[in-house]
């Protein structure tokens, strides 16, 4: 089972460009769910089954793990399951797993985890998950408003300084940040504009401008994919 596990690591680093971060948090997760399966007596991934999985989930929760936590965890499984099961090694049963509820109460800010996760969920590969990575990266370096992301103009931006112009104010943000948006502006800008003239920062996909209502819907969407029950918020990102 350390093989598969090994193997599915080595896939995410090469197919899905995961960060180190992201790897060691797989890493730990299913290797606590292997651990779990080798005191059942199990020692073929093959010979897993669905009741195995959400036996796994109870014995989280009776040990007191946190709802994100498990949630965390059950993200892992799902990634894990669903590479073993493209690659016919076992049924994707982990796609049948619940998050469990969390309480609704006001979270300041996201872990590093959290964090990492929520920034690898775009696609490197695409127009869209390079331009949504940008956005990301930006609005977490800079801390500000999501109607501010959407309105900046590339004449805002200062990449050889590393900072962009908001309100009047000119704010600076880090190597991450700046790298991710010379790659938007090099790679997928122009498959946005779409042969028109546009001075906007970051389009839609129809070369137009983004809504708060847009963007904070594919936040959503990375959000639940990395497996972070929270409704996320610009205040919430900023203090992170």
């Amino acid at each position: 089972m350390e093989h598969e596990l090994e193997t599915f690591l080595a896939y995410m680093q090469e197919t899905r460009k995961i960060s180190e971060n992201t790897r060691v948090s797989y890493k730990r997760d299913i290797n606590k769910l292997l651990q779990f399966l080798a005191e059942k007596g199990i020692e073929s991934l093959e010979d897993v089954t669905i009741t195995h999985l959400e036996s796994f989930v109870l014995y989280l929760e009776q040990e007191g793990f946190a709802a994100a936590s498990v949630s965390r965890m059950i993200a892992s499984l799902k990634a894990f399951f669903r590479y073993l099961a493209k690659n016919g090694l076992t049924g994707d049963y982990a796609e049948a797993l619940k998050a469990p509820k969390v309480e609704k109460k006001k979270k300041e800010q996201l872990s590093a985890d959290e964090l990492f996760r929520l920034l690898d969920q775009p696609s490197k590969d695409t127009g869209k998950g390079i331009r949504d990575r940008a956005m990301m990266e930006l609005l977490y370096a800079t801390g500000i408003r999501v109607s501010d992301l959407i309105a900046l103009q590339v004449s805002d931006l200062n990449l050889k300084l590393g900072c962009v112009t908001c309100r009047q104010q000119t704010i600076s943000f880090g190597r991450e940040t700046q790298m991710a948006l010379a790659r938007y502006l090099s790679a997928a800008r122009h498959s946005f504009i779409k042969g028109m003239d546009s001075e906007l920062l970051f389009l839609n996909c129809s070369g137009g401008t983004m809504s708060r209502q847009g963007f904070w819907k594919l936040m959503k969407g990375y959000a639940k994919a990395a497996g972070i029950q929270t409704d996320i918020t610009t205040n919430m990102i900023r203090k992170t």
